[in-house]
């Protein structure tokens, strides 16, 4: 028996090994085809187009309505025709975002959008602060504790006003975390402003290791968590430590504010702990509507709008309309079935259920649905709940499918 409980996963890790392998030359062998046949919409967009949609889609979907009680339109006419040059772009959009004089809202370069999806996993080599864009100026919002910056007495609130002698005026947060940032047990010199003092900081670069979970106890009783950041497959780990830190306490605050965001999988199971462990928390209302929303525009970003192209030819010629009724059955039949089998034989309610189906098809639309029609979490615990497996599921499966069919 102890054999076969052996055996059985090491079968299975070969089964996968050798699957992955044949997926693999499958792939090569139709690169030269896929090549050519982009998701992406590549299509060079003009600094003044760009300003324009950027201010459009602020304008229609910020969270503050007022945006900050301004005229929004004033950017619009201030720039009109002005813009002739990617960097005329980059600084109008910088400008008017920082008018909204919050951390949160970004203009991503490609190459700030490349480094953000690839940090990580990366080691960082740096001073060890946390800084954003404060109405123009590049501010510290926080000094990780045991790092270079927190031994040389950086504090919350300064402002970074030159690095190694060159002015941050003008620089975006990205530009100024790239200069700070450097080969291990090299210096960099920061001159900082605190109040109206000017201060000269010369500080060796180290390895930050982040430690993403703070915990204290408050008057005795109350318990405080803050997650600073999801990045890091340790935060459930430090998470559960500092929850059992603060087991003997009568209520127990989680704080996200600040945030940085990280892996999906991270956030969902610190959100599964705090469903066990029955613990209250809060989001604001603008970190509330970006995770509703992030979904479907990581989606849109990736798939591109020039994925449809030709579709109706597609359908009405040769065997399309067969593969339209094709995939109705596909779609509709697992639809019915689990959500039969979920609230028959489960009890499920009828929002976890489209939570879970919306998980199992991936689409964030449908969630969204569920959403605007539930006052509570259940569609978005069953979502997340069953997103993960599906995901796994669909990628071992396409893999079996190109196996058996696509091998010769």
């Amino acid at each position: 028996m102890k054999f076969k409980k052996i055996i059985i996963p090491i079968l299975l890790i070969l089964v996968l090994v050798i699957f992955n392998k044949v997926f693999l030359t499958s792939f090569i062998k139709a690169n030269s085809y896929f090549a050519s046949q982009s998701l992406y919409n590549n299509e060079t967009v003009q600094p003044q187009k760009l300003f324009d949609k950027t201010w459009k889609i602020i304008s229609n979907d910020y969270y503050d309505s007022s945006l900050n009680n301004q005229n929004w339109s004033r950017w619009k006419n201030h720039y009109q025709g002005k813009i002739k040059t990617d960097e005329d772009a980059r600084i109008a959009i910088e400008t008017m975002i920082a008018s909204l004089d919050e951390p949160y809202t970004r203009f991503l370069t490609p190459k700030d959008f490349e480094e953000l999806t690839t940090s990580i996993s990366s080691r960082i080599y740096g001073i060890g602060v946390n800084i954003y864009s404060n109405s123009g100026k590049i501010e510290i919002f926080n000094v990780i504790p045991s790092t270079p910056a927190d031994f040389a007495q950086i504090k919350q609130g300064d402002i970074i006003i030159a690095i190694d002698g060159k002015e941050t005026n003008g620089m975006n947060v990205s530009e100024v975390a790239n200069l700070v940032r450097g080969p291990e047990n090299s210096v960099v010199e920061l001159t900082l402003l605190r109040g109206n003092k000017k201060i000269i900081k010369k500080i060796k670069r180290k390895e930050i290791v982040i430690k993403n979970v703070k915990s204290s106890i408050l008057n005795n009783h109350i318990g405080y968590i803050q997650i600073l950041s999801f990045m890091g497959t340790t935060t459930p780990n430090e998470f559960m430590e500092a929850l059992e830190n603060t087991k003997k306490t009568d209520s127990l605050i989680i704080d996200l504010r600040g945030n940085t965001g990280g892996p999906l999988i991270i956030a969902i199971l610190v959100g599964r702990f705090g469903y066990r462990m029955k613990l209250v928390t809060y989001t604001t209302t603008s970190a509330n509507m970006m995770l509703r929303e992030i979904g479907l525009v990581l989606f849109l970003a990736s798939v591109g709008i020039k994925a449809g192209a030709n579709f109706m030819e597609t359908v009405v010629q040769g065997d399309g309309l067969k593969y339209v009724y094709t995939g109705f059955l596909i779609t509709i039949i697992p639809i019915l079935i689990i959500g039969t089998i979920a609230r028959l034989k489960f009890k499920f309610n009828y929002f976890t259920i489209m939570g879970m189906l919306a998980g199992t098809c991936t689409d964030p639309p449908a969630l969204a649905y569920a959403n605007s029609i539930c006052s509570k979490e259940a569609p978005a615990i069953g979502y997340s709940t069953v997103y993960p497996l599906s995901m796994f599921l669909r990628i071992f499966t396409a893999q079996i499918v190109v196996l058996f069919f696509c091998g010769a």
